[in-house]
């Protein structure tokens, strides 16, 4: 299948061509749905919000569940993305979704029923650092505590890490990952985030969470290019063991030429011969249009062409796509001189034109000891030699020339789109 350089829809295949062999336990990234959540605060914070003496109330947020009275708190519907090793999450339970503890009801300088006690522990999130480390992040709102008779100043803090995780081995079933009663240590900040209840060191209960993990199926590379292995050479004047031989095949057997038929009925290919411009237009047009229903136009875009000449229509895509425009005449009209030879500049252009992809930057010194960065094509020269489509011709100083006015022959053709092909 050819590979298209010439519009949007194109894509040329990339390929590597090594194979690597299979390593073990190596991670993939994978996405988690559906996660679940246990933890309980501390119990004697629980508690103590509990005693009935103090008159605290432990209120629900967003779809936070409570299976049993003065119990843990659970969360559901997590999401987020962890590796297929367990080494590696980040899962959040949702924003809306915690636990708001009050005690200790007064009255404010207002006359507004407040508590001295007030905290809310929303948007719980749990992150693996590791295999046998974690977090677990907190939104935070809360009121300074002064005592039972001081209303104090409010705060609000976003994502505290709150207490780190000291993850046991997790279990696995129908690809879903659970660590079971992690042990929490509460963390400097979360010691500030808790109105300084407790201090850092403290444990805190326990953490339990399942993580579903999808891990998507790798992308299947796509197969090398096969180097056409003919069995006989498609050309009498091209045989197995000449330059570009691998190259001019590849020009037959994708269909981009067919050669010049001799009186015997046998083709030859001229690998020596200059390629005319109108020839070059057949090569691109064959090679690169996807338009299959593109017609040519009932009027001319040159001078010296009209409908009905031999390539017409290869040479009125060319136009089309912006691949050449021609030589302008003195008249002001515009000639195409389809039977000139291609200069090795020109060819550099058409190629250049015809690659749609981003283009890396322009070197500042040249690839070739016959080209300066201020001559005309320089920047599609040098795109040649940066993309490998041209390594130039081997001088004795060791760098290359490009020969930017010689024509190109037919077996250098062969060559150019052969390696334009494979990028």
């Amino acid at each position: 299948m050819r590979r298209l350089l010439a519009t949007a829809t194109a894509a040329l295949l990339v390929a590597s061509g090594v194979a690597l062999a299979p390593a073990a336990a190596t991670a993939a990234p994978g996405t988690v749905a559906n996660a679940t959540l246990s933890w309980g605060v501390k119990e004697s914070f629980r508690n103590y919000i509990g005693n009935s003496v103090f008159k605290g109330r432990t209120s629900l947020q967003g779809t936070t569940a409570q299976p049993q009275s003065g119990g843990v708190f659970t969360w559901s519907g997590g999401v987020g993305t962890a590796d297929n090793t367990a080494a590696v999450a980040d899962v959040a339970f949702g924003a809306g979704n915690g636990v708001h503890f009050q005690s200790h009801p007064m009255t404010d300088s207002t006359g507004a029923e407040t508590y001295a006690l007030d905290l809310k522990f929303t948007n719980p999130r749990v992150t693996v650092t590791s295999a046998t480390t974690g977090v677990l992040h907190l939104d935070v709102v809360g009121r300074e505590f002064s005592g039972v008779t001081t209303v104090g100043e409010t705060y609000e803090l976003a994502d505290v890490k709150m207490a780190t995780l000291k993850l046991p081995a997790s279990s696995t079933s129908g690809g879903v990952r659970t660590w079971n009663n992690a042990q929490a240590t509460l963390t400097e900040e979360g010691s500030a985030a808790f109105g300084t209840f407790y201090a850092a060191g403290d444990v805190l209960d326990p953490v339990t969470f399942s993580l579903p993990i999808t891990v998507p199926k790798p992308p299947v590379d796509p197969k090398p290019p096969v180097d056409p292995q003919p069995t006989k050479a498609p050309f009498t004047d091209v045989k197995s063991g000449d330059k570009f031989f691998k190259e001019i095949t590849w020009m037959y057997t994708e269909g981009v030429s067919t050669g010049v038929k001799q009186p015997n009925g046998t083709r030859t290919y001229e690998p020596k011969s200059n390629v005319s411009r109108e020839a070059m237009a057949a090569f691109l047009f064959r090679q690169y249009n996807t338009n299959q229903n593109y017609r040519a136009p009932a009027k001319s875009y040159f001078s010296d062409l009209k409908p009905g000449d031999k390539f017409y229509k290869e040479i009125s895509w060319m136009y089309a796509q912006k691949i050449s425009t021609g030589v302008k005449q003195p008249n002001g009209t515009r000639a195409y001189q389809p039977k000139a030879g291609i200069t090795r500049e020109a060819m550099a252009a058409f190629m250049y034109r015809l690659d749609t992809r981003s283009k890396p930057a322009t070197p500042r010194t040249s690839p070739f000891v016959d080209v300066k960065p201020t001559d005309k094509f320089y920047k599609e020269i040098a795109w040649m030699s940066i993309t490998g489509l041209s390594t130039g011709i081997k001088q004795p100083s060791g760098k290359p020339a490009y020969a930017s006015k010689s024509n190109v022959t037919r077996e250098a053709m062969a060559a150019f789109l052969y390696r334009a092909d494979r990028q």
